[in-house]
């Protein structure tokens, strides 16, 4: 994944876009620092390996990047698709939980 920043290094304040490479194409992403603080940090921190996790990723270690090798285990054709758990199974993740974030004007269709 490629992530790439126009805050110099601050994930409040800036635009922030991810890139996920599959092997059907890379699929873009804005990401909104200043409406999910922390679930984009969790997300940056996962994706490049900098945010310590307890349960293995896809290559089954516990350090580096989270998201390398992980499929995406639910796909609805021309509605959604979800991934980030390295099992595969929609049921694991980095081994801890906090709160969702929720923001007005974050609202897609």
């Amino acid at each position: 994944m490629k992530l790439v920043t126009e805050s110099k290094g601050s994930l409040i304040g800036g635009a922030l876009k991810a890139t996920l490479h599959t092997n059907q194409g890379d699929i873009n992403l804005n990401l909104f620092p200043d409406h999910a603080p922390k679930t984009v940090a969790n997300f940056v921190g996962l994706a490049e390996g900098s945010k310590e996790y307890t349960q293995p990723n896809a290559q089954g270690t516990n350090a580096g990047p989270f998201y390398d090798g992980s499929i995406f285990h639910r796909v609805i054709d021309g509605f959604m698709l979800q991934g980030g758990d390295p099992t595969g199974t929609g049921r694991g993740g980095p081994g801890y939980k906090f709160g969702d974030e929720f923001h007005p004007e974050l609202q897609f269709s």
